[in-house]
């Protein structure tokens, strides 16, 4: 998930991991219940959750940038502060 929901973010990878796993979630609805395939429902459902959110906030957010989309963010500003904590 990280390689299409990370810290930069791209509209198109979003879109891709969101289809990916909504396929997936509806793949797995119909096997066996057990703990383990509860546990992955879960796991993927969250996922699919985030990069829903993702999806539909078009600024950015934190460390998370979406590509394309002006950000006020100040680099240097920030770089000073993690290197203080």
């Amino acid at each position: 998930m990280m390689e299409n929901v990370g810290i930069i973010r791209k509209q198109e990878e979003l879109t891709n991991q969101l289809n990916w796993l909504n396929s997936t979630i509806q793949s797995n609805q119909h096997t066996n219940i057990n703990l383990e395939n509860f546990n992955k429902y879960v796991a993927y459902k969250m996922a699919y959750l985030i990069t829903q959110a993702a999806l539909k906030r078009h600024d950015s957010l934190g460390c998370h940038q979406m590509a394309g989309h002006d950000t006020s963010i100040n680099t240097t500003e920030s770089r000073e502060y993690v290197e203080q904590v």
